[in-house]
């Protein structure tokens, strides 16, 4: 779980409220759920950011690789928007990034 810093006490408060909720279900469902112990390391957006050819050419409609790679890391961009990535320069950086973007839950096309 990830938080960020709330804007106000109300915000602060209905996150918390949300929680409460959240833990509040899955208590209540606990018997249903069964346990997944596999570890799973999620990549951290520099990670993803290493990765990506580094050109700032803005194909993908970002002004930067490092903020396409914050909007890849959330899921709000897609792997296959980075048109250099694509080409025969970066294919070892391609497979790398399309594991990356696997364990972050991403469907990726090949």
């Amino acid at each position: 779980m990830t938080m960020i810093k709330a804007s106000n006490t109300t915000d602060a408060r209905q996150v918390i409220e949300w929680l409460q909720d959240l833990i509040n279900d899955i208590y209540n469902r606990k018997d249903e759920i069964e346990p997944d112990y596999q570890m799973e390391k999620r990549p951290h957006p520099l990670q993803l950011y290493s990765w990506l050819p580094g050109t700032n050419c803005r194909q993908c409609g970002r002004p930067t690789c490092l903020s396409f790679a914050l909007y890849l890391f959330i899921g709000e961009e897609e792997l296959k928007n980075c048109k250099p990535l694509y080409t025969e320069d970066y294919h070892e950086q391609k497979e790398v990034l399309l594991e990356l973007a696997a364990a972050l839950g991403h469907d990726v096309e090949v």
